[in-house]
């Protein structure tokens, strides 16, 4: 599994990298883990509070390396179904791979967020 921050909070308050290192970093390793014959998958941490055209740009490059699956995070349980259902949606117009959803129930939302997800 290759998991970074990718939301501004994160990424100021975490680990303080911008989206140029994140891709570049995500390539290599990567590329490094699909070298040695281990299924990978990628996963942005805070995904519905990321910008998302940066979530997408990120998505469609590692889903152009051949990761096995990408992951959307709902780190901090802040989404509601129809985030859940519209960022689902979105990535399947741009990826190829499998897609997963890591959900958090903080608003009471996690299991209409999985069935959202799922249409």
């Amino acid at each position: 599994d290759v998991v970074i921050g990718t939301s501004s909070f994160l990424r100021e308050f975490s680990h303080g990298k911008d989206m140029a290192y994140i891709t570049k970093t995500a390539i290599e390793v990567i590329n490094f883990v699909k070298s040695k014959g281990i299924e990978v998958r990628f996963s942005s941490e805070d995904s519905f509070r990321s910008d998302l055209v940066d979530l997408l740009s990120i998505y469609q490059t590692v889903d152009k390396i051949g990761v096995n699956r990408v992951g959307i995070a709902d780190t901090v349980g802040c989404a509601n179904p129809r985030q859940a259902y519209d960022l689902v949606r979105t990535l399947r117009g741009v990826v190829g791979c499998d897609i997963e959803i890591h959900l958090h129930n903080d608003t009471g939302c996690a299991i209409a967020n999985a069935y959202t997800a799922l249409e």
